[in-house]
């Protein structure tokens, strides 16, 4: 019998996957400024799989940031443990802009 669903097993674990990893970050929301959620993320799986969404773009600088910031066209932002932004900039950013987005911020190590 010839499968003709567009539902493969990999695409199916991926997507279980992604659930499961944003949803093991519900109670990591770190701040809320405007119409941004901040969330922390420490390092591992949920990082990698985040990462290997579509629409979720990773930044490793404040020039990035600042730009993808006023992008509406970008939504999830993903900030390794490794940029170079620093936070007391990033908030200064996200106060004046409305922009709704959701970051995730790898912190280095389980506050």
């Amino acid at each position: 019998m010839e499968n003709t669903q567009d539902i493969t097993v990999p695409s199916v674990a991926t997507t279980l996957l992604s659930r499961l990893a944003r949803s093991t970050l519900r109670d990591a929301l770190l701040a809320r400024i405007h119409d941004v959620e901040i969330y922390q993320i420490t390092p591992g799986w949920q990082y990698e799989v985040l990462l290997s969404e579509e629409g979720i773009v990773e930044i490793l600088d404040q020039a990035a940031f600042d730009a993808a910031i006023a992008d509406p066209s970008i939504i999830h932002i993903l900030v390794p443990k490794d940029s170079t932004i620093m936070q007391n900039d990033a908030i200064k950013t996200l106060q004046s802009n409305r922009l709704g987005k959701t970051i995730f911020w790898e912190i280095r190590s389980k506050l």
